[in-house]
């Protein structure tokens, strides 16, 4: 009974932070929305659609069904449990169904931290009741499948957008509003991407040379 008083204690201040964020970000300026810079591989995106729906379905069904699929999870939880289990998986499927539709994942940067960091909590709170959890049990299987996957997912998306941000093409170059700019010649001319050759450096008096001119 205090268990469940518990959940109930810990969803209310998550309704109320929700709330209060979403008041914020109404009176918060609107700003241009950013172009999507680092998309997610197509490869990934069919794992995730199942890690997702995983989620989102099971949540569904501990929220909406609680004694039946209660039944299912591989410890015995009352009605309350399961339906505030429902809630936190519910919760998960979504943020990473929608990840998927952002398909940015410099956007998705703060939910690549955090997938890792629920998958690591949830596996310490279930090795401290390790003798409470069938593992051998097909939900126990799939439990462990499940929060692998959000370790993967926050893992291998975090790695992905470091590489795209910090390799060799990471960095976009600066362009002159009339073109871009070509490196310096040893000489010190610059080679002009309009003109036919590279122009000279300039001369005391003003003019700057020209090859091949007459002066």
């Amino acid at each position: 009974m205090l268990f469940s008083l518990g959940w109930v204690g810990v969803l209310a201040l998550l309704a109320l932070g929700a709330v209060i964020c979403l008041l914020l970000q109404y009176l918060t300026p609107g700003t241009p929305v950013r172009e999507r810079t680092v998309p997610i591989p197509g490869w990934a995106k069919p794992f995730l659609a199942l890690l997702g729906s995983s989620w989102f379905g099971i949540g569904a069904g501990l929220l909406a069904v609680p004694g039946f699929w209660g039944a299912l999870l591989p410890w015995r939880v009352d009605r309350a449990d399961a339906q505030a289990l429902g809630v936190w998986a519910l919760a998960l499927g979504v943020g990473v169904l929608g990840g998927l539709v952002e398909d940015d994942l410099a956007r998705l940067r703060p939910a690549l931290l955090s997938l890792p960091g629920v998958a690591v909590v949830a596996g310490v709170l279930l090795g401290s009741r390790a003798g409470e959890v069938h593992w051998a049990s097909g939900p126990g299987v799939s439990l462990i499948v499940m929060l692998a996957g959000l370790l993967a997912s926050g893992g291998i998306g975090y790695r992905l957008l470091a590489q795209r941000t910090t390799g060799p093409n990471g960095q976009a170059g600066v362009a002159s509003p009339s073109g871009p700019v070509e490196p310096a010649h040893p000489d010190g001319s610059v080679e002009s991407a309009r003109s036919n050759g590279p122009v000279g450096p300039a001369r005391p008096d003003g003019p700057v040379g020209a090859p091949g001119g007459n002066g």
